[in-house]
């Protein structure tokens, strides 16, 4: 009888081991957290960049199209309005679903 050393075992599988340990879960992967307001926030703040950056490309077309036509048309405030409204329309969006 010769005893069973570690090295003539082969090794467990990384997914079997993964199972047993606790640290995977069956679930969506999502923290009960991210399911409510935090989403909300995090896609409202998320909507505000692409709002951002939405704003800036039409206050430089609102630049120059008031250039070249001699109108004020509102260059700077389009930026304001572009994070805003991306951040509605972002935090609508997550509330929603």
């Amino acid at each position: 009888m010769t005893p069973e050393s570690s090295t003539d075992r082969l090794p467990e599988s990384p997914l079997l081991l993964a199972q047993s340990s606790g640290f995977v879960t069956s679930g969506t992967g999502v923290a009960p957290s991210e399911e409510g307001a935090i989403a909300v926030m995090l896609s409202a703040v998320i909507g505000g960049f692409c709002g951002l950056m939405g704003g800036f490309i039409v206050a430089q077309l609102s630049r120059y199209i008031g250039y070249v036509t001699g109108r004020h048309l509102w260059g700077a405030r389009w930026v304001l309005i572009g994070a805003v409204a991306g951040a509605l329309a972002f935090g609508i969006k997550a509330w929603v679903d």
